[in-house]
């Protein structure tokens, strides 16, 4: 469950859809945030995304 400070950085990006359809968002720091899918081979295409979209 995320917390309301996550939830936050997750509705910054527009990441409430990604969440929705089951990925986590994870909170790494004040400015970076990233959503992963089941810590599987998803991870690092979500991952990129997210990134590009904090930039």
């Amino acid at each position: 469950m995320l917390n309301k400070e996550q939830l936050h950085g997750c509705l910054k990006l527009g990441a409430l859809k990604m969440i929705d359809k089951g990925l986590k968002c994870i909170k790494l720091n004040s400015k970076v945030i990233e959503v992963v899918q089941n810590w599987g081979d998803g991870m690092k295409k979500v991952s990129m995304l997210v990134n590009l979209h904090t930039k």
